[in-house]
């Protein structure tokens, strides 16, 4: 059970973290860095800035982790020339992610609006896999390289609510069923724990409740 009042933590750049060190250190307050989604950051010196944060964050205890990239980058991408992109990417990712110390990464879902109520529409045939069934293992494949070197390092939480959810929120779509966010993760066969705070010892976590948000409870 979590303490309450729940602290509010904090999503920021490198760059924003001298405004607001002294607030996160004092309440040891959750903090995600968001600089790792940008792509010219992995594609860039990254360790460089990992350095910068670390240096800042000497004093800093608290629950630290940072949002993946996912720009461009569907976690189910079909394309086989892209597909390496991906992977190459999320590995560079949890490569920032360990080097810096965190223990968690976000990544946003495969699944989105029109997926979810459509999948119906292509169902499993005998042994022709359904559109669910198609793309999981596609997320599969794609984060195989990623998944083997986040079990040594640090966990994945997957934010598993439609994107356009935090994009555009006034258009209220609902959010995916949790029993199907559940059966996304453990696919992958990973063990799985779902907790408030998302932070367990698996490599792959459900969030119990849904968007950016859960990573500041």
């Amino acid at each position: 059970m979590a303490e309450l009042p729940l602290r509010i933590g904090a999503a920021l750049t490198v760059d924003e973290l001298p405004n607001y060190l002294d607030w996160l250190i004092d309440g040891q307050r959750d903090l995600e860095l968001q600089d790792f989604l940008r792509p010219e950051c992995l594609l860039g010196d990254w360790r460089d800035l990992v350095q910068q944060a670390k240096a800042q964050l000497e004093e800093f205890d608290g629950r630290l982790g940072i949002h993946g990239p996912f720009y461009d980058l569907p976690l189910d991408i079909k394309d086989p020339e892209l597909a390496p992109i991906l992977s190459r990417r999320m590995v560079t990712a949890v490569e920032a992610a360990a080097a810096l110390g965190a223990r968690q990464m976000v990544m946003h879902s495969p699944y989105k609006t029109w997926d979810w109520y459509n999948f119906g529409n292509n169902p499993r045939v005998g042994t022709t896999a359904s559109a669910a069934e198609a793309t999981l293992a596609r997320v599969i494949a794609n984060l195989g390289d990623a998944l083997a070197l986040a079990e040594a390092t640090c966990p994945f939480v997957v934010d598993l609510t439609i994107v356009a959810c935090l994009v555009t929120p006034d258009l209220r779509f609902p959010p995916i069923e949790p029993r199907v966010r559940l059966r996304w993760i453990t696919s992958c066969l990973m063990p799985v724990r779902c907790c408030r705070m998302c932070i367990c010892k698996t490599p792959m976590a459900l969030p119990t409740g849904t968007g950016h948000p859960v990573v500041a409870q």
